[in-house]
């Protein structure tokens, strides 16, 4: 959803607002009485829509405001983890000179973890209103916990501390 103005709820004020002003007489004289009332002209295609607004403001607008609603909190969601995320690799240390790596290893785990770091705070910071995006950013974060644990995980360790 783009926005606001493309939401369902904007549509149906529209929509509710545009059929008030086409219901109501427009000020001037007195229709003649012996002329077929407008409405009566009108009543099978407004009572269709009539049922359509019903429908749209009692079924469908509720269940569309909920999903609204639940796609926000997700969205809020998967900044916190991102940001948190972004916490822990800030956090984590670069490997001291005591570690079986050469230097050359040891610039690399750094250069990860920064990567890992810069890649969440992008997911934290990114517009949340594409999923594609969002997607893709979390696919780059797996990326680079691949390249990590691949590289330097001791085979056989536990996935969690």
């Amino acid at each position: 959803m783009r926005g606001f103005v493309a939401s369902l709820p904007y549509r149906a004020l529209v929509l509710a607002i545009v059929l008030t002003f086409a219901c109501t007489a427009p000020p001037g004289p007195a229709p003649d009485p012996a002329a077929p009332d407008a409405h009566a002209q009108l009543d099978g295609r407004l009572g269709e829509v009539m049922r359509e607004l019903s429908t749209l403001a009692d079924d469908r607008l509720p269940k569309a405001m909920d999903l609204e609603v639940a796609e926000a909190e997700r969205r809020r969601e998967v900044r916190l983890l991102a940001l948190a995320l972004a916490q822990a690799a800030d956090a984590i240390p670069a490997p001291s000179a005591n570690t079986p790596l050469e230097p050359k290893e040891r610039a690399e785990f750094a250069r990860l973890a920064q990567q890992l770091g810069a890649e969440a705070r992008a997911l934290a910071n990114a517009p949340q209103d594409s999923r594609d995006d969002l997607a893709a950013r979390a696919e780059s974060i797996r990326a680079v916990c691949n390249a990590c644990h691949l590289r330097f995980r001791i085979p056989g360790a536990p996935d969690e501390p």
